[in-house]
């Protein structure tokens, strides 16, 4: 009659063995991932990605508001449904784009009007996308 009366305290004893088990190994799982990361940040320098920021910045050319509300207008309308007026809207755009000095030297602008331009550019725009089912 007293090894029944134990059962639900082995219970208990499991349950809380079984915690501290969960708990032990999380603490080392923490403790080994952050010695990875202490590992891979101590093997680069650290004014690498510093020197890599100011590089950037100090290439990229100011842009003012009317630049960057051409250049958002220009990610508004390559995002649009592909319409022939869109199209129409955002060639228009993107020649405005160019005749920027700011933003005529951007390489990737020259390679989209390229692309709307070519044969594709026509076909892409007469494309309709499909409906979900």
């Amino acid at each position: 009659m007293a090894a029944i009366g134990l059962i639900p305290w082995w219970g208990a004893t499991g349950v809380l063995t079984s915690l501290a088990i969960l708990y032990v190994g999380t603490l080392l799982s923490g403790a080994w991932t952050l010695g990875r990361v202490r590992g891979v940040w101590g093997s680069r320098p650290s004014k690498s990605a510093e020197a890599e920021a100011q590089a950037a910045l100090a290439t990229s050319p100011v842009l003012d508001a009317d630049t960057r509300a051409l250049l958002i207008r220009l990610m508004n309308l390559s995002a649009v449904r592909p319409t022939p007026r869109g199209h129409h809207l955002l060639v228009q755009e993107l020649r405005e784009a160019l005749d920027d000095p700011t933003l005529s030297g951007w390489r990737f602008l020259h390679d989209l009007t390229a692309a709307l331009d070519g044969p594709d550019g026509a076909r892409l725009w007469t494309l309709q996308p499909e409906l979900a089912r």
